[in-house]
């Protein structure tokens, strides 16, 4: 993927404890640095949660922000909300 193509707005939300291997979470500081035509950009991490069941890449482990959901959905609508341009 060129990430250094992205040139919108890019939220990447993440938990530290996040056990799949496709997307460790030390690998999000390269992600991070390639976004650099993106106008704004923002890593929300989170920890916490749990207990976690199951398969690392699925929906009830810290992948899927088991135990905080509603906390992680807060933070993206706020940050969508803050991001939208003035009158909207």
């Amino acid at each position: 993927m060129s990430i250094g193509a992205i040139r919108i707005p890019t939220l990447v939300v993440h938990h530290e404890n996040d056990e799949c291997r496709i997307c460790l979470f030390p690998d999000v500081k390269p992600l991070m640095a390639g976004l650099k035509s993106a106008p704004k950009s923002r890593l929300l991490a989170f920890t916490g949660g749990g207990p976690p069941r199951g398969n690392p890449c699925e929906a009830r482990h810290y992948h899927g922000f088991i135990g905080i959901e509603d906390e992680v959905v807060k933070a993206i609508a706020d940050w969508i909300k803050a991001s939208l341009p003035s009158g909207s």
